[in-house]
C-alpha cells in the first residue's frame, strides 16, 4: 500500500513523498519513499525511487544484503 504524504510539482520535476507498507509471507515492509519524476512535454519520462532503508527493501524482496550484493 502506498499513502501519499506530500507532493511538490514544478515545471520539470515532481517529487512525491510516500509511506509504503506491505506484507508477504513472513516479511514486512514499512518505510518512507521519495519518488523523483522528471517531466518532459507533459509526460513523466523518468522515475527514481529513494528509499529510507535499502536493507529493509532488499530483505522484503528477498535479495541478498551486504558486500556480496553491492
Amino acid at each position: 500500500h502506498a499513502r501519499l504524504l506530500d507532493l511538490a510539482i514544478g515545471d520539470s520535476y515532481i517529487v512525491a513523498i510516500v509511506h509504503a507498507t506491505a506484507t508477504y509471507a513472513d516479511r514486512c515492509l514499512d518505510q518512507r519513499v521519495c519518488q523523483l519524476m522528471r517531466v518532459e512535454d507533459g509526460a513523466i519520462r523518468e522515475i527514481h525511487g529513494h528509499y529510507a532503508d535499502i536493507a529493509q527493501l532488499d530483505a522484503f524482496w528477498g535479495m541478498a544484503v551486504g558486500p556480496a550484493s553491492e
